[in-house]
């Protein structure tokens, strides 16, 4: 079979519209006390006194050359009960296609229900999200940028919300109100900071869109907007060095970039092939490990906490995963969650470096008073970086589970910097992802110039991702089997380094890492085989590493770009963009079916600005076939 692949230049079809057409006359601001109020109707561009709520919502908008950007506060003028409060923002537009992610549109009323998401006992415990994300039907809560265009894609608009603006929210397309709806999720307590004392700020941005690149042209609208989310700030490119015994031990220096957990007397080792270093810390947790009697219970936790249990001989003691009893027993005094009836946060597990533990997430906000996880991590940070000056940056571990908990500690109100949320029942909390976000950035004030090696990048965090300079996810074998997840990571990642842990509970086959490489690669993300144990397939792999992460590496650096400015037929072939103009221009085109395809690349060569006889090659095996499950990557001028 044989590649076909042609430059010209598409006619231009698409009718956008400009910004100042956006008319938000019609557009509906809505206020409800959360879950399940009554919808009251608030004034855009103004104050709006709501009295029969005890609440006021002031707006302002203001007019930007390719936006309008709504600020605004909802407040509790009796500020004096802890309330639920919900603001819904619905912009008229219809018909129109609903876009979840950068690969799909969906025409109302033809949606389908995405399966429910299975536990992956693959992956190792932190690695998951535990909370509920929705990414189901018409509605999407992971990506703070919701978009509609007509259907036949001539124009479009989308909404926002800034990456310093972090927040529960969810969008959703309203086919019987016919509009976009973001609706914000907030909290308002009295026990709140002075500035968000019985209020919360909000903040988002309302674009329009080329309707035929949807979602993707908003993405490129986004990056442009708030720039420093997305920059890249390191010219290292490769893969993710993890949990090698000894730098001694690694046969291919060269296929690496950046060494988590690295060791510290080895760090020259890494330096000499140009590889990153970034030590291991973990505020999200500290636990009680190695009890001889497994725990059933919330009093056998009690218990723990009270008197120190019986306990076997531990391993050697690491900061990860807690330090000795009277350390984690005052680390969950000062840092502790609560659940809606006060008790003490916490999960029973068994694991392979603590046995028998009782795991309480943490709180890492680092501005509650006391000593806690926050403030003691951070001053084994700067001593660290002191004695070690040639580091990198901070490597912070499982964001993802972590991050998952709601904390309804009231004392701990008063060390937010985001606006309060709450829970599906309507209970106001602290979403322990946002704490996470506090800790991230007071991380990067401490340590200046170095960077964030953020781990745990899944969906419901994106506004972690745009705290981290590095953002690192552990995957398995649920990304080779759909998108969804790899639309998720492309788009926080931006211009920033997104890399990848395969882990299999099995041995992983050659077929499966020939599959993994070339699919993230496809997508522009570091594909790293997490083997048990390590390196036990480096030597059957070496041939595949050397062909593909070289190709890596100059896509990584061209940048990715979520705009195409290209199609692909048959279209179930994957497309995507990196770089800007020749040479430094390339597609990857990837098969992610189980049978050939022959495909048929078109290229807007003015949108592109590409100059005429420009030259193209086919950098993978010379030739444009495509067998199943394999990629090929084309490069624009020489």
């Amino acid at each position: 079979m044989r590649f076909l692949c042609l430059i010209s230049c598409i006619a231009t079809t698409t009718l956008a519209l400009a910004a100042d057409q956006l008319d938000l006359h019609k557009a509906q601001l809505l206020v409800r006390e959360a879950p399940s109020g009554r919808l009251l109707a608030a004034k855009m561009n103004r104050a709006t006194a709501l009295p029969e709520a005890n609440l006021s919502v002031t707006t302002h908008v203001s007019q930007r050359s390719d936006h309008v950007t709504v600020t605004g506060v909802v407040e509790d003028t009796s500020g004096v009960a802890d309330r639920a409060v919900d603001v819904v923002f619905r912009l008229p537009f219809q018909p129109a296609l609903w876009w979840p992610r950068i690969s799909e549109a969906i025409v109302p009323g033809k949606e389908t229900d995405a399966p429910t998401r299975a536990v992956d006992n693959d992956l190792p415990p932190g690695a998951a999200v535990l909370e509920d994300t929705r990414e189901i039907g018409l509605t999407q809560d992971v990506l703070p940028i919701g978009c509609v265009t007509d259907p036949k894609q001539r124009n479009g608009v989308a909404i926002a919300i800034p990456p310093d603006s972090p927040c529960r929210f969810r969008f959703a397309y309203v086919p019987d109100a016919g509009c976009l709806e973001l609706t914000l999720l907030f909290g308002l307590s009295a026990a709140a900071p002075a500035e968000l004392k019985s209020r919360a700020p909000f903040r988002f941005v309302v674009m329009t869109v080329d309707g035929r690149w949807g979602l993707r042209d908003a993405v490129r609208r986004y990056y442009a907007m708030f720039p420093n989310a997305f920059e890249r700030k390191t010219k290292s490119s490769g893969l993710w060095l993890f949990a090698v015994p000894s730098f001694t031990q690694v046969p291919d220096p060269e296929n690496y970039a950046f060494w988590e957990g690295p060791r510290l007397n080895e760090l020259d080792k890494a330096l000499a092939h140009k590889i990153e270093n970034y030590p291991y810390i973990i505020v999200g947790q500290r636990e009680i490990t190695y009890l001889k009697n497994k725990p059933t219970g919330y009093n056998d936790v009690l218990a723990a906490l009270k008197q120190e249990p019986a306990r076997d001989a531990p391993g050697k003691r690491t900061k990860e995963y807690g330090g000795t009893w009277t350390e984690v027993k005052s680390f969950v005094e000062n840092s502790g969650l609560h659940d809606p009836q006060g008790r003490w946060v916490h999960t029973l597990r068994h694991t392979d470096w603590g046995g028998n533990s009782i795991t309480f997430p943490m709180n890492p906000n680092p501005f509650l008073p006391r000593r806690t996880v926050a403030s003691a991590v951070l001053a084994d940070v700067e001593k660290l970086l002191k004695e070690h000056p040639s580091l990198a940056g901070i490597y912070v571990d499982s964001l993802a589970s972590w991050g998952s908990y709601y904390n309804h500690r009231r004392e701990h109100f008063s060390a937010v910097r985001a606006p309060l949320s709450h829970d599906d029942n309507g209970r106001v909390c602290i979403p322990n992802w946002i704490s996470h976000i506090d800790f991230l950035r007071e991380l990067r004030r401490r340590i200046g110039g170095r960077l964030v090696f953020g781990n745990g990048i899944r969906q419901g965090r994106a506004f972690c991702a745009f705290e981290c300079d590095i953002l690192g996810v552990e995957t398995s074998g649920g990304d080779l089997r759909h998108r969804r997840n790899l639309d998720f990571y492309r788009t926080v990642a931006g211009a920033k380094p997104s890399l990848f842990l395969f882990y299999s509970s099995k041995d992983i086959p050659r077929a499966t890492a020939e599959e993994y490489v070339q699919r993230f690669i496809a997508m522009g993300l570091s594909p790293e085989v997490k083997g048990k144990p390590w390196g036990c397939n480096k030597k059957r792999d070496a041939d595949l590493l050397a062909k593909f992460v070289p190709l890596y590496r100059r896509l990584d650096l061209a940048g990715w770009q979520p705009v195409t400015h290209a199609t692909v037929e048959p279209r179930t072939l994957w497309l995507e963009r990196f770089g800007v103009k020749p040479p430094e221009l390339y597609f990857t085109i990837y098969n992610p079916t189980d049978k050939p395809l022959n495909a048929r690349l078109t290229l807007d060569r003015r949108a592109l600005a590409i100059p005429p006889n420009v030259t193209m090659n086919e950098l993978v095996a010379g030739a444009f076939a495509l067998p199943p499950k394999t990629l090929r990557v084309v490069q624009v001028g020489q």
